[in-house]
């Protein structure tokens, strides 16, 4: 497919498109340096498009796979659900109520999306969520929407302030599961 521009319109500094790119559904005209013939501006220039017999002329754009590495803090998180499922567990059992679940599961998910918003924010270097939002979320009982969502968005994990008060905010939750477990306190 040919299409006609006039180089009337070009200015002093013309350049003469030889090719157009495709990027994605998008034809970008390419424009290239000078060249001994440049087109006057009584003649017309062609652009020529890609038809689908021709080649792309650039590699499509393909997502690369996450690399989620299993590290100390992956371990430490995934044997931090160990002893709030059996508090949980015990909550249910003792008085047949699944209220404290609920509860962690909506304040966990809220949590989570948050940290997916936070991330999306610092990719756009847009405004961003506080980190004092991120750990009252946490301590209201979204410590482990927090968690899946940094290990999920590689969000807020080298950060040694932000890590050092999540885990704190993190053993204080293990040490009232632990209480509930042990029959330190009554629910119900």
């Amino acid at each position: 497919m040919y299409m006609k521009a006039s180089t009337s319109c070009l200015g002093s500094g013309e350049r003469e498109i030889d090719r157009v790119s495709r990027i994605g559904p998008i034809q970008v005209p390419t424009f290239l340096p000078d060249r001994a013939t440049q087109p006057t501006t009584n003649e017309d220039l062609v652009l020529r498009s890609n038809t689908p017999n021709d080649p792309p002329t650039m590699p499509p754009n393909r997502a690369r796979p996450r690399h989620r590495p299993l590290t100390l803090a992956t371990v430490a998180g995934i044997s931090a659900f160990i002893l709030p499922t059996c508090a949980l567990i015990r909550l249910y059992a003792s008085p047949h109520t699944l209220w404290p679940l609920f509860y962690t599961a909506a304040v966990s998910g809220v949590t989570f999306l948050f940290y997916g918003y936070d991330k999306m924010q610092a990719r756009n270097l847009e405004w961003r969520v506080q980190e004092s939002t991120l750990h009252a979320l946490a301590m209201a009982g979204g410590w482990p929407g927090a968690l899946v969502g940094m290990h999920y968005f590689q969000h807020k994990t080298r950060k040694m302030r932000f890590q050092s008060v999540f885990w704190s905010i993190v053993m204080g939750w293990q040490g009232l599961y632990w209480m509930v477990w042990s029959g330190g306190i009554e629910v119900g």
